[in-house]
């Protein structure tokens, strides 16, 4: 996904490609003064005086386009912001309709030290676009009153075709699919500045986010709401970064906490070889809205829950 469309960061651009506009006129203003000052009939102060005069409207011209370039930046900035708000509280950093569609949505500033990434599960697409940056708002207020010192900045990602139905989640192609994305997308992130990453996946984007980790895409945390499995085979393939753990939320009566403890699908049930996090909820569907769960995910992202 290309994060150059979050309009903060064309904001950024555009104040640097304006100020670059004001270093340039006034290097222009310092020739025309330079040029004014080349007097005399001698034959190397003439060549000054050409040579000078030779490069002012180069200059100039530079200037324009670079203004010219800030002020684009700061419409299309406008635009995204106006043409794009799934959800209040939720910036559009990328969208795009290639097959089932693609979209980020970022709930915070964007270049918050911590970052949690919200990957869904079966039958995500474009058109809930609404019900993913709800979802990332709650947890963000959570998070903020729980920790108001702590700064973090939560993504809802859906960046690979999800499945349509629980049959066809049997498949673990769209799982590798989506883990080379999201792999991609999560260094994008940590290079401008992300340097703790707490990544959530829930049901089968749970399994995008272990097979992204189990690829070599550093994180700090994993955490698996609702898995129907750890996502690999082999737990030790899931390296995280010094101190981090992988940890797994499975209600009891959540029907794909079946299908996770036969082991059979999609590698080992995560609830007896990652660390336990609480619930209060019911079903499949309701794990970011469990206050239970959020207060124990907090701690996670904070890096106080051990």
């Amino acid at each position: 996904m290309r994060l150059g469309a979050d309009p903060d960061q064309l904001d950024r651009l555009a104040r640097s490609f304006g100020e670059a506009a004001a270093r340039v006129r006034e290097s222009a203003r310092r020739v025309a003064a330079a040029q004014d000052k080349v007097l005399g009939p001698g034959g190397a102060q003439r060549g000054a005086y050409r040579l000078l005069g030779e490069t002012l409207p180069p200059l100039r011209g530079l200037a324009d386009r670079l203004n010219e370039r800030a002020e684009d930046l700061r419409r299309r900035a406008r635009f995204q912001r106006v043409a794009s708000t799934p959800y209040p509280g939720v910036v559009t950093v990328h969208e795009s309709h290639a097959g089932d569609g693609r979209w980020l949505g970022r709930v915070g500033p964007p270049d918050a030290a911590t970052v949690v990434v919200l990957v869904p599960g079966v039958g995500t697409h474009l058109g809930h676009r609404r019900r993913l940056g709800r979802e990332a708002v709650r947890l963000s207020e959570h998070l903020t009153a729980q920790h108001p010192d702590h700064p973090v900045t939560v993504y809802a990602w859906l960046g690979y075709d999800a499945p349509d139905s629980l049959l066809a989640s049997v498949d673990r192609r769209p799982a590798d699919d989506g883990a080379r994305t999201l792999g991609t997308d999560l260094r994008q992130l940590q290079a401008q500045g992300a340097e703790r990453v707490v990544l959530v996946g829930h049901s089968y984007g749970a399994l995008v986010a272990a097979r992204a980790v189990a690829a070599g895409t550093e994180v700090d945390d994993l955490v698996l709401l609702g898995a129907p499995g750890l996502g690999v085979d082999d737990p030790s393939s899931l390296q995280l970064r010094p101190g981090g753990a992988v940890w797994s939320a499975l209600e009891d009566d959540d029907p794909i906490a079946w299908v996770a403890r036969t082991g059979v699908l999609h590698g080992p049930n995560p609830a007896v070889v990652a660390r336990p996090l609480p619930t209060a909820a019911r079903g499949h569907s309701r794990y970011l809205y469990d206050q239970v769960l959020l207060d124990a995910l907090g701690e996670v992202v904070v890096d106080r829950r051990s």
